[in-house]
């Protein structure tokens, strides 16, 4: 592999005339698809592939990357501005970020989130061409044992997404983990809460749930209080200052934060089929726990935005260095590469980065040129974007719960969709009303299929001896351990520390 002769074709056929007016079109149609809710970059990319074939791989493959890229910065402004998320990824920008705008901190939040996104990115696409080289032995450390160690990391954090209550947390995730048992049981085909109908055979549609949860209650509760969604004179808040001001604040205040996130983001990238979802719940769980005003989060608070986006703004460009290197889709959305790389004559598989190398790192590379060439058109389109703060909440239920029945059902085209998002809103409004964890009930939920289905395979190979299978197995497993004795270890240090400057004051 001639890394630095492919790399210098790589930036060459990115710079030419078609390649860049394809990745700019995609840059452009993302961000679009991306601001309306429930439709994704992924839709978009599978939508066009029919149209692709017979391309030149230089245009078309960095054309797919350019739509995938952009579609989450799309969707932050949508989380960020209405409370809705545009995309699965951006449902914890949606809590914080929303949060913000209602405290008429529109900018400050877009600030954030577009800056964490672009820096994470950015980090990604330099570091996955560095690490192309070291990439077998660091994947293949991520077996079986591994991936579900990982995944139960994720779910011992779920206790601190809410606030004031522990327990409410844990059934909270619960709430998710049963959710996801809805259907055939994957190892056996046994239907597990189905109740006799075939609707629910395939489970339910995770975007339905996140809709059910999240964004319906939302527009509830703002027309139910019949004002704006920011105070009036907001909308200075939108100006270009306030978004540079967000940015600036990245780096001064919640770098540690950014960079958390997209550690997190990547590691759960490079491992294949967790994808964006599942990485920035992580990181938004991980954000609390590290926070110095945990109960913050969930209220308004930056570190909400910082590390969920940028673990979602850095997890593509791992999917796609894993989807590159090894033929292993990366994510679910990487098998559409997959067949794209098919329909052009390329073979995916080890072989490709070897014998196309300059092609891999052009699709990396136009991951970075997209979020910037979309940063720009967001950072100066924020004043007009931040004017739908001022929309009255009756208009905006207006034209917001149509699209959010209508992405319901465009996802699998089953009416029934629509009745389940129903049934998700009730339950979306009982959590709000008597103080359970939205963010627990969505991370169970998206997290439960892959952790059963881990489970299983690790106990037939291992049994209990799972936990030290491995140096990797081992290391998880210690921050298991960490994990669970940690809070009450704090706590008690806490209280014996309050306990000796009281007594210091009552001796003084």
């Amino acid at each position: 592999m001639n890394t630095i002769p492919a790399l210098l074709q790589a930036f060459g056929n990115m710079f030419q005339p078609m390649p860049l007016l394809a990745v700019f079109a995609a840059t452009i149609i993302s961000l679009i698809v991306g601001v309306i809710p429930a439709i994704t970059g992924a839709l978009v990319v599978i939508m066009v592939l029919p149209f692709l074939f017979g391309a030149d791989p230089i245009v078309a493959m960095p054309f797919l990357c350019a739509l995938l890229a952009s579609s989450g910065m799309g969707g932050a402004i949508t989380s960020v501005l209405t409370g809705i998320p545009g995309d699965n990824a951006n449902g914890p920008a949606a809590i914080d970020g929303f949060a913000m705008t209602r405290q008429g901190q529109a900018g400050r939040a877009l600030g954030l989130a577009i800056g964490a996104a672009v820096m994470s990115v950015l980090f990604g696409v330099v570091f996955s061409i560095l690490i192309i080289p070291l990439m077998t032995p660091i994947l293949m450390s991520f077996k079986t044992v591994e991936m579900l160690l990982i995944i139960l990391v994720a779910l011992l954090f779920l206790a601190v997404l809410t606030k004031g209550s522990r327990v409410k947390g844990l059934i909270s995730a619960g709430i998710g983990l049963t959710l996801s048992c809805v259907g055939l049981q994957q190892a056996s085909a046994i239907a597990r809460l189905t109740f006799g109908n075939m609707y629910l055979y395939d489970g339910i549609e995770p975007a339905t749930v996140l809709m059910g949860i999240l964004a319906v209650p939302t527009l509830l509760e703002l027309q139910a209080e019949g004002v704006a969604i920011a105070p009036v004179g907001a909308l200075a808040a939108g100006k270009l200052i306030e978004l540079f001001k967000g940015t600036k604040e990245l780096f001064t205040k919640h770098l540690w934060t950014w960079l958390r996130g997209t550690l997190i983001g990547y590691l759960i990238g490079i491992a294949p089929a967790l994808g964006s979802t599942t990485a920035v719940w992580i990181a938004y769980a991980q954000a609390k726990q590290a926070s110095k005003n945990p109960d913050e989060i969930g209220k308004g608070s930056p570190e909400g935005i910082v590390a969920p986006e940028s673990a979602r703004g850095v997890c593509a460009s791992a999917d796609l260095l894993t989807t590159l290197v090894f033929g292993i889709p990366g994510s679910s959305i990487m098998v559409v590469f997959l067949a794209a790389f098919l329909m052009m004559g390329i073979q995916p598989g080890p072989t490709l980065v070897i014998e196309h190398t300059a092609l891999a790192f052009q699709m990396i590379l136009t991951m970075g040129l997209s979020v910037l060439i979309g940063a720009v058109i967001c950072y100066f389109g924020a004043p007009f974007m931040v004017r739908i703060t001022q929309v009255s909440p009756h208009m905006l239920f207006a034209v917001l719960m149509p699209i959010i029945v209508l992405g319901a059902y465009v996802t699998r085209e089953f009416g029934v969709d629509i009745i389940v998002i129903g049934i998700t809103s009730l339950l979306g409004l009982s959590i709000k009303r008597f103080g359970f964890s939205a963010p627990s009930i969505i991370l169970g939920f998206v997290m439960g299929n892959l952790f059963e289905r881990f489970l299983v395979r690790s106990l037939d190979l291992y049994g209990v001896g799972l936990f030290w299978s491995s140096p990797t197995a081992l290391v998880l497993s210690s921050i298991i351990v960490i994990s669970i004795f940690w809070s009450p270890i704090k706590s008690q240090i806490e209280r014996m520390r309050g306990g000796k400057v009281a007594a210091k004051g009552q001796s003084a």
